[in-house]
């Protein structure tokens, strides 16, 4: 745990930021993380920002307080308050999965658009001509899921795939919410029924 004191162990402490950490993408990765860092003599704390950009100012400002001595953040919520604190606390900030143009902040992060293309032309391979987008955020997106949102959208328009406004389901994080998507899905006509499913999150059909 990382509380007030910490600096006086003589030990560098971390604040981990995710937005769900239920994410099996993020869970993996975390106890990774979390384990690597306890064995090189680090204290670490991984917490959830439920998309919240108050919960992220508020473990921001730890870095203000010398509470931890640098944050990961795995999710950005505000970038223009991530960009002004990374400016204030150089070398403080690390980006894990994440990118913010022009923030000159430390970044390690996968090539979502390029992956989403490649899973979108394996169905289109395939023969699936109507394909369903599962997002975790909004639609089009500004934030979450941008990226991978304008390759789905990249990729229909390049093949002539139309995109309906019935196809495309926003805000869904958990299993439940890919329980209540099968069940519309199914309870559509053949031919309105999409014949494949892009999810953005992995966990809503596990």
């Amino acid at each position: 745990m990382i509380d007030g004191d910490s600096h006086k162990l003589d030990k560098i402490s971390f604040t981990a930021l995710v937005s769900r950490v239920a994410n099996p993408f993020f869970s993996v990765l975390f106890d990774k993380l979390e384990t690597k860092l306890k064995k090189l003599g680090y204290q670490v704390l991984v917490t959830q920002t439920h998309d919240d950009p108050e919960s992220e100012q508020k473990f921001l400002e730890q870095l203000k307080t010398q509470k931890v001595d640098a944050v990961i953040l795995a999710s950005v919520e505000n970038p223009d308050l991530v960009m002004r604190v990374g400016k204030e606390f150089k070398n403080k900030i690390v980006l894990l999965n994440e990118h913010i143009e022009g923030a000159g902040i430390p970044s390690i992060e996968l090539n979502h658009y390029q992956a989403t293309i490649n899973a979108l032309d394996y169905l289109y391979i395939n023969g699936r001509r109507h394909i369903a987008y599962v997002t975790g955020g909004d639609y089009p997106s500004v934030q979450h899921g941008k990226t991978r949102t304008k390759a789905y959208q990249d990729f229909c328009a390049q093949h002539n795939l139309a995109i309906s406004p019935q196809d495309i389901y926003v805000h869904q994080h958990t299993i439940y919410d890919g329980i209540e998507i099968g069940k519309r899905i199914i309870s559509m006509t053949e031919n309105t029924r999409p014949d494949s499913i892009f999810p953005e999150l992995f966990i809503l059909f596990p």
